[in-house]
């Protein structure tokens, strides 16, 4: 695939994911102080297992967003929703990881 093919699909789906209220308009900040605006899918509480061999679920919120449109999230930049709930970006997730999309945990 194309990077203007997979742009256009993920601003595609991300467009039908806030229609249906499953993704949601966010202000993106980074440690150095530049702010963006940009569409995440929040995902709270979900269980990820904490290492490669483990078997033991993490309960944790990870946030997906558009790499178009962030560029690549660093550890300590603030996703900030709406209603002003504050996120704090703790790791880049590799696994959720792609040209076009980039998936962080949050604290």
């Amino acid at each position: 695939m194309s990077q203007a093919f997979e742009r256009t699909l993920c601003d595609k789906i991300f467009s039908a994911l806030k229609a249906g209220g499953l993704a949601e308009s966010v202000t993106y900040r980074r440690s150095g102080g530049e702010t963006l605006s940009t569409t995440a899918e929040i995902d709270v509480n979900a269980e990820l297992f904490s290492g490669f061999e483990s078997a033991a679920l993490e309960s944790r919120t990870t946030i997906t967003l558009l790499r178009a449109e962030v560029g690549e999230p660093q550890r300590g930049d603030t996703i900030i929703t709406g209603d002003g709930t504050n996120y704090t970006v703790h790791d880049i997730d590799e696994g959720g990881r792609d040209r076009a999309l980039v998936r962080v945990t949050v604290a």
